[in-house]
């Protein structure tokens, strides 16, 4: 998944590029990405592009019978099945083969020539149903930690709670004034394995898509958000942060 969401924000670009194109107008507030994933795998692409873009996600694969299959993840303050109803409305004799929503996820089934409609069509609905003040990624904070919690023993009681997903997301974390300690680029990539440190703590993390963290000094000091994983490496396990989300403190 996460490489395939690499793949997909090369091709759209930074958020904030993203969501200043959908504030001056030049583009509708979602997502449209067709790709060559495994169906399966659609959904959780969609629910990491609202995660990231903070916009309704519609993510699809073509199948070997000619269709289009997408899954679609919303936002709070919009209905992802009623942006569907109006789209099929909105085309005469309907736009798709099959389509079911509620309000935070959704997805339809169409003939893969109708495409590129279906994709303006859902462009030119969302803007007219789709209001600007609910746009923007949020992250829901669990907890404020200190490094020194993020033990092995937490980690391994966050683990035994999974599967996570879709109404039971994996807990989310909040340590603030962070020291960036070193930071090591993972092969090619725009992943980046980090040490932290804070007061006497030290503390291992990866960032995925971390082009912007590659641009600080050292020691600098951070608020970061992330995952407690257990990181499972040649037959080791280690605690290990994920990181969601970073601000310089202070700011």
């Amino acid at each position: 998944v996460e490489t395939n969401i690499e793949t997909v924000a090369t091709e759209l670009g930074d958020a904030s590029e993203v969501l200043s194109g959908v504030y001056s107008g030049d583009s509708a507030p979602i997502l449209f990405v067709i790709g060559d994933w495994p169906p399966g795998i659609s959904g959780l692409l969609a629910s990491r592009m609202v995660e990231i873009y903070g916009l309704p996600a519609f993510v699809g694969s073509h199948s070997l019978d000619g269709t289009v299959v997408v899954s679609a993840r919303g936002i709070a303050g919009m209905q992802i099945g009623a942006l569907l109803e109006r789209c099929q409305s909105a085309v005469p004799g309907g736009l798709f083969e099959g389509y079911g929503g509620h309000a935070g996820a959704g997805g339809f089934r169409l003939d893969e020539h109708k495409l590129e409609l279906a994709r303006e069509t859902l462009h030119e609905q969302a803007r007219q149903s789709i209001s600007l003040r609910v746009i923007g990624s949020q992250l829901t904070i669990d907890a404020q930690v200190s490094l020194e919690q993020m033990t092995f023993d937490a980690a391994r009681q966050i683990e035994k709670l999974a599967p996570f997903g879709a109404g039971f997301p994996e807990p989310l974390f909040l340590c603030r004034g962070v020291r960036l300690a070193g930071m090591d680029r993972l092969g090619d990539g725009h992943h980046f394995r980090l040490t932290l440190r804070q007061r006497g703590a030290r503390f291992p993390a990866i960032a995925f898509n971390g082009e912007d963290l590659s641009q600080l000094g050292s020691d600098a000091e951070l608020d970061i958000v992330f995952h407690l994983q257990l990181d499972h490496w040649n037959g080791y396990l280690k605690p290990q942060l994920c990181i969601r989300d970073w601000r310089l403190t202070g700011t």
